[in-house]
């Protein structure tokens, strides 16, 4: 909980995979958030925090004019650390950028997928469900490697 990932994260990532992030990819954080749940149950992120991105990143991955941001919380850092603004990643995204947002996914399968394989590129698939007047959908996204 209340683990920023900083844009050095992500630069070191990307050093370490050997990818670029580049245009029109799909972009998924995985803090671990649903591994640490099963382990050692659930935590109140109001007055505990959670992990994710810090204000920061959204420069860098405006920069790499990603399509899709995914995150298995609400992909920012909790507390933010920005007076006054508890999402700024979020409203970045979406408002600023017009960037969609999956959030909560659950992450650990695709995780020991992607280990497995040694492999951090996919196909990634969703449809939403349309609702009317909605601002979100649930969906089921695939990975296909």
């Amino acid at each position: 909980p209340a683990t920023a990932i900083y844009p050095s994260d992500l630069d070191a990532w990307e050093r370490k995979s050997g990818l670029k992030v580049t245009a029109g990819d799909v972009v998924f954080i995985r803090t671990g958030r649903w591994a640490r749940r099963d382990e050692l149950g659930p935590w109140d992120a109001r007055t505990k925090g959670m992990p994710g991105l810090h204000a920061s990143c959204a420069a860098w991955l405006k920069k790499r004019d990603i399509a899709m941001l995914g995150s298995d919380a609400a992909s920012d850092v909790m507390p933010s650390g920005i007076p006054g603004i508890s999402h700024p990643v979020h409203l970045l995204m979406l408002n600023a950028m017009g960037t969609p947002i999956f959030d909560n996914c659950d992450l650990e399968e695709l995780g020991r997928v992607t280990a497995k394989l040694k492999r951090w590129e996919f196909l990634i698939q969703a449809a939403p469900i349309p609702v009317e007047g909605g601002t979100g959908s649930p969906l089921n996204p695939i990975a296909t490697f």
